[in-house]
């Protein structure tokens, strides 16, 4: 930090009732470097929120440079992030650029210790390269693709909603749960308040190829899914595959209900694989 002011704020601390300290960098380098467990942030833990009853508003007039990974990757952030550390909440907004692999803008409030959010994303020709690059060489993971779109999306006392849409192009995805590559040309992402939509979205894992819908109902707290496969280069009828699992969300926490499936192996080849 070649710069930096701090300064009270005696009118919103009054408003909030707990201290709001304000902080101004200028010529900030931030450099994140991954620990044993592969994780470049951990937030601390404290069983007395008590002890942390401070808000901390940070303004990023002038771009703060991310560095991960000693230099291999190096983000550009512009905007306005405050902490409320007694309530584990973070809110304001945030413009990450990297230059050449796309940017990504993310406003709203979040708490870190479970689900309960509203924000706004918009992300403009957004590489999965980046993804890849920021974890390093030592990772088996591997992402390429683009990503562009506008979405809102809010979690409430356990309600979803969400609006907008995300378009995805030529994605290939491998490595964690995935032991082949994933992949597909072009797919839309498009939801209104009451459901989320992935229609007629083609895949390829492997030697298989997999035409998929996929819907989360949010005012059902379902998710629907029907799929047909096939093994590449192969005359045969499609596997049949449709599946329905309910959701919820208590206590900030996800929760997945019992699954329902229906599958139709008829004159599948299950031999060939």
């Amino acid at each position: 930090i070649s710069n930096l002011t701090v300064k009270f704020a005696p009118l919103a601390s009054l408003f909030n009732w707990q201290p709001v300290a304000i902080f101004n960098p200028k010529g900030t380098k931030i450099v994140l470097s991954k620990n044993d467990t592969g994780s470049f942030w951990v937030m601390p833990k404290s069983d007395n929120p008590k002890k942390n009853n401070i808000q901390l508003k940070f303004k990023l007039k002038e771009p703060t440079q991310i560095v991960f990974n000693d230099g291999e990757k190096i983000l550009f952030a512009k905007g306005n992030i405050g902490l409320n550390l007694a309530k584990k909440k973070i809110y304001g907004s945030i413009n990450l650029d990297s230059k050449n692999q796309g940017s990504l803008y993310l406003s709203g409030y979040g708490y870190w210790d479970g689900l309960e959010f509203k924000t706004k994303a918009r992300i403009n020709k957004l590489k999965l390269g980046i993804v890849q690059d920021i974890l390093g060489n030592d990772s088996n993971i591997i992402t390429k693709g683009d990503i562009n779109g506008d979405l809102r999306l809010a979690i409430k006392k356990g309600i979803i909603s969400c609006k907008g849409d995300l378009m995805l192009e030529n994605l290939t995805l491998r490595g964690g749960i995935l032991s082949d590559t994933l992949s597909n040309n072009n797919s839309q992402i498009k939801c209104n308040n009451d459901k989320l939509n992935l229609t007629n979205s083609n895949w390829d894992y492997g030697y298989l190829s997999i035409s998929n819908s996929l819907e989360v109902l949010f005012n059902e707290k379902e998710i629907e899914s029907s799929a047909f496969i096939k093994i590449k280069d192969f005359d045969h009828k499609p596997l049949s595959l449709k599946i329905k699992l309910p959701i919820s969300i208590v206590d900030r926490r996800f929760l997945f209900g019992d699954l329902d499936s229906d599958f139709n192996l008829e004159s599948f080849p299950l031999a060939a694989l």
